[in-house]
């Protein structure tokens, strides 16, 4: 910003409005689509993004229900938007109808 208001009176107004309304930072804001209350601040765009956005998300647990899973059971791998969950394979215990065995299933 500096390069340009300093080149052209146009910038220059640009940057004054901008700094009055306190909209000029060192960091761009970015909000992930499935975590918007957890943003996170970008200096340098292809260090901070692969560092706290490396599967195209935020650095959250994904939480969304996985695929094929009756059981309700939520995707624990960071955020990892536009790859779908994992297919569920956590184990569970669940009763043998007219018995008192349990089966791991």
């Amino acid at each position: 910003m500096d390069c340009l208001s300093s080149r052209s009176r146009l910038w220059n107004s640009i940057k004054r409005t901008l700094g009055s309304q306190d909209a000029i930072s060192d960091s761009l804001t970015l909000k992930c689509e499935a975590h918007p209350s957890h943003p996170i601040k970008v200096r340098i765009a292809a260090e901070d993004s692969k560092r706290l956005a490396k599967n195209g998300g935020c650095d959250m647990e994904c939480g969304k229900k996985k695929s094929s899973c009756q059981r309700e059971h939520r995707c624990k791998k960071v955020c990892h938007q536009g790859v779908r969950c994992e297919t569920c394979k956590e184990k569970v215990e669940v009763a043998r109808d007219g018995c008192s065995h349990k089966l791991t299933i």
